[in-house]
């Protein structure tokens, strides 16, 4: 459900924020609910060729989505907001890492310490890379539009510094999550690479979401402001774990 719902809205947010025409996303939503479907229903039947079919389906869906939006944000010169899509292709390109690292599971040749390790990366990019950066993206300026204030001075800026750092960090946070499975002290090592990775995110999602929830404060109150203003504070106080 969330990876429809994310396709759909990052190009209509794309396209709304660069004023340009919303293209036709019909044939790429039926491709990745197909995709998606496939792999649910290979998994818990051990249809390994479902599992990797849909798996295929579903990233080409994505790639071509990846695709799109970049195309939106190159034909747009000096768009206001061209960050934010910029860190939804960065989450669509997450997509694909995810899928991949799916796969390796799903092939059953991984043995126990390096199957762990290809899990942690594989909830940490989908998690993370896929909706966290989404989500992140998009608070920057739906919260003022929510809020129905204007964007805070130097919100812009320094969201676009974070929301660069924080996919950085994503990416960066994966490697040693992979390496991880060599375990004793060389895996220890790596974890703390990627635990100090996920504080850089964390960093990234404060200045994020700080302006908004300042914003949040002088606004009328409401559930919706409530709302996001609360999911704000969550988002950074709970990266998952990442082992």
């Amino acid at each position: 459900m969330v990876t429809p719902l994310v396709a759909t809205f990052t190009v209509h947010f794309a396209a709304t924020l660069l004023h340009v025409e919303r293209p036709p996303m019909r044939s790429r939503l039926v491709a990745l609910v197909v995709g998606v479907v496939a792999v649910l229903v290979g998994l818990p039947t051990g249809a390994r060729w479902l599992v990797a079919a849909g798996a295929t389906v579903a990233s080409v869906a994505v790639l071509s989505g990846y695709r799109l939006l970049w195309r939106i944000r190159s034909t747009s010169v000096g768009a206001r907001f061209g960050f934010v899509v910029r860190a939804y292709e960065r989450a669509h390109g997450a997509f694909v890492h995810g899928a991949l690292l799916g796969a390796v599971m799903g092939a059953s040749v991984l043995p126990g310490d390096w199957y762990v390790a290809v899990r942690s990366a594989h909830l940490h990019v989908t998690v993370l890379g896929r909706a966290g950066l989404t989500l992140l993206a998009t608070v920057v300026f739906l919260g003022p539009t929510v809020f129905r204030v204007r964007i805070a001075d130097g919100a812009e800026a320094s969201s676009a510094r974070a929301l660069r750092w924080g996919a950085t960090a994503v990416t960066f946070a994966a490697l040693p999550l992979l390496g991880s499975g060599v375990g004793g002290t060389s895996g220890a090592v790596l974890r703390v690479a990627a635990g100090l990775a996920l504080v850089v995110l964390t960093s990234a999602v404060i200045v994020v979401v700080r302006p908004v929830v300042r914003l949040a404060r002088g606004a009328e109150r409401s559930l919706s402001t409530l709302l996001l203003r609360h999911a704000c504070w969550w988002f950074a106080a709970g990266p998952p774990p990442t082992r």
